[in-house]
């Protein structure tokens, strides 16, 4: 991801609160929200059920600083559950269009005619549609199956490298949804120049989840045994 650069703050660090965290905190990100600090957005988040501030230093040396806030998983589900559904939605239309197309390769001029090259087309073109229809049906088969496997807990993990003093004072490292599901599966979404702003925003709207259920269920592929 493209490393995203903080000004230098005023180190004014909350009583119980460590001036590398501070760091953190004290940002204020003008492009966003220039009337409060970032710590301001990241502890203020309605979508977060808790949140926690970490402190440690990398294999590289680096004094990193890590914001982990638990979600609740209600928003995401209901994202991962709605691209299933479309999955699914778009999946019915097309078996409906390889139905509407085998209908009409049997009307055409190969599957009419009795020679035995027109029987050998129209059969390929037929058992290309069939197989076509089979595919989806399981695929769809999957997808239903797949929407039973909810998401049970939801962490965005945010990590950046500290350097106090120095212009500019911090560098953030990554940025990650972990995604639990019912069955204890864990997924990883990695976010980008979006975070913050995910942060800021602070609803569903730029949520990683969105890509997951083509991560779980990649798109049906009629070309393969």
């Amino acid at each position: 991801m493209k490393r995203l650069l903080l000004l230098a703050p005023i180190l004014l660090a909350a009583c119980g609160e460590s001036e590398t965290v501070s760091v953190i905190k004290t940002q204020v990100i003008n492009q966003l929200d220039p009337t409060r600090t970032l710590g301001n957005a990241l502890d203020k988040r309605e979508r977060c059920s808790s949140i926690k501030w970490d402190e440690s230093t990398d294999g590289a040396g680096r004094n990193v600083v890590t914001y982990t806030c638990k979600m609740r998983a209600e928003g995401s589900n209901t994202i991962l559950q709605s691209s299933f559904d479309k999955m699914i939605h778009d999946t019915r239309s097309a078996i409906s269009t390889y139905k509407y197309q085998n209908e009409m390769a049997l009307k055409a001029m190969p599957c009419i005619a009795d020679d035995q090259y027109s029987v050998r087309t129209c059969e390929s073109i037929k058992n290309g549609k069939l197989h076509a229809i089979a595919v989806s049906e399981d695929g769809i088969k999957k997808y239903e199956d797949l929407k039973d496997n909810e998401i049970d807990e939801v962490t965005q993990i945010i990590s950046w490298s500290v350097i106090k003093n120095t212009p500019p004072s911090a560098v953030m490292l990554s940025a990650k949804y972990v995604v639990k599901m019912d069955d204890g599966a864990l997924h990883e979404l990695a976010q980008g120049r979006e975070t913050l702003s995910d942060v800021y925003i602070n609803n569903e709207s730029l949520n990683p989840v969105k890509s997951l259920a083509r991560q779980l269920a990649p798109p049906v592929c009629l070309n393969c045994l």
